[in-house]
């Protein structure tokens, strides 16, 4: 089965990452999302090994039921088709016009970085939070520069 969605340039597809294998060697499948050639991934928290792999990908919807060689598979292909459905293709559509990786992450929860401001304040949070306070005064420093250089 073949997870794959365009909209305005935004490529999503399901892959399987053989960067990342471990010991018995299982990789993660991830989300790649590509537009304008720069690609960034998104984990599924999904393993195969090759021979599950090539068996997900070639089956349709019906090989998935309990008299198949894919039906062991079956609660993987329901959660990442939930997740494909439900969450990832609606973020994609929201973010179509105006698309940033960024933008991207923050509609997926990944972060609730999307400004410069938001990118000023949580490292001044996690400087003060983590005792570097005299590191936060530096940082403090920029981001007033940074205010006064925007107006």
């Amino acid at each position: 089965m073949k997870f794959y969605y365009s909209n305005n340039g935004i490529t999503v597809k399901l892959v399987r990452d053989i960067r990342n294998k471990n010991p018995e060697n299982e990789c993660p499948l991830r989300w790649r999302v590509t537009y304008k050639r720069d690609s960034d991934y998104y984990s599924t928290g999904k393993v195969l090994d090759r021979e599950d792999w090539e068996l997900f990908e070639a089956s349709e919807e019906a090989d998935f039921n309990f008299k198949t060689k894919a039906a062991h598979l079956r609660e993987h292909k329901d959660d990442i088709q939930k997740y494909f459905d439900d969450i990832l293709k609606p973020a994609v559509k929201e973010t179509a016009d105006n698309f940033s990786f960024a933008a991207l992450d923050h509609k997926l929860g990944k972060s609730d970085i999307l400004t410069v401001n938001d990118a000023f304040t949580a490292k001044i949070n996690t400087l003060n939070n983590t005792f570097k306070v005299g590191n936060a005064t530096i940082v403090i420093s920029k981001f007033t520069m940074y205010k006064k250089w925007q107006c």
